[in-house]
């Protein structure tokens, strides 16, 4: 019974709503998030480092479910988790960037 009990425990202690509450995942590149995302070889290496850690797709996905931001992108939810932000949506971050989106070349 102790072994189970134990079992348990551990694995609270590795939960998602652990990671977070104490947003250790994301941390170490809280202050350089927006510089990793924009280039493609440096969010994937993000995305992998996570993954490492145990938060690939569906976990990432399980947490965008959590904050009510299916339809952000995993960069809002990623900022959330950082920086406590909220999410905006696809919509949202289209309509608010609508000019520049339409004056590119």
């Amino acid at each position: 019974m102790k072994q189970v009990q134990q079992e348990v425990a551990d694995h609270k202690a590795h939960t998602l709503a652990e990671h977070l509450i104490n947003r250790k995942v994301v941390q170490a590149v809280a202050t350089d998030l927006r510089a990793l995302w924009s280039r493609p070889d440096t969010r994937k290496a993000l995305l992998a480092g996570l993954a490492e850690k145990g938060y690939g797709d569906d976990q990432l996905i399980e947490i965008s479910r959590l904050i009510d931001a299916e339809k952000s992108d995993l960069y809002d939810v990623l900022t959330y988790i950082a920086y406590a932000t909220e999410p905006i949506s696809r919509r949202e971050r289209v309509m608010t960037h609508k000019a520049l989106i339409f004056s590119l070349p």
